[in-house]
């Protein structure tokens, strides 16, 4: 589990098969390759409701970091468009 006093969300987290995951583009801040990001749905659902920032992660140059306002809204963008007709079924 993660712990929601934190600002981030450890991305070595192992999650359940069953669990609906959000899948998302990031781009590295080192190279601007891009490469997929992937959450449990519960997770990002509380992350925006809290409005606390995602920790984000590049495979390209294995860095991290807090998704910036612009990152965070883009992510709110398609949650919405994307997951929340689904779970509200």
């Amino acid at each position: 589990m993660f712990d929601l006093q934190d600002d981030r969300l450890p991305v070595e987290q192992h999650y359940r098969m069953s669990e609906v995951m959000v899948r998302f583009p990031v781009r590295c801040p080192v190279c601007s390759s891009e490469s997929l990001m992937q959450f449990p749905v519960r997770i990002v659902s509380i992350i925006l409701v809290e409005l606390r920032c995602l920790q984000l992660f590049a495979t390209c140059h294995r860095q991290y970091w807090g998704a910036s306002d612009n990152e965070m809204q883009q992510i709110r963008e398609y949650f919405e468009l994307v997951y929340l007709p689904i779970l509200a079924i």
